[in-house]
């Protein structure tokens, strides 16, 4: 038994798992947001705005196609 009471450490083909360098997802904003208040004509200015105005092409491209 092993008494120490530490986690073991994982290795995978000679390299330890807590030097892989992780990716950040926190910080990046969907590629769709960027595009609209980039190329909204300065009428969205943040990433609320940009995510209503999505949600309103959504909508309104659901009623033209429903007629």
């Amino acid at each position: 038994m092993d008494q120490n009471n530490e986690p073991r450490r994982v290795i995978f083909e000679g390299e330890e798992f807590s030097q892989r360098p992780m990716p950040s997802f926190r910080n990046q904003r969907p590629k769709i947001v960027e595009w609209v208040i980039k190329y909204s004509g300065r009428l969205v200015k943040d990433e609320n705005q940009a995510r209503y105005a999505i949600l309103g092409l959504i909508g309104l491209s659901l009623v033209i196609a429903i007629i």
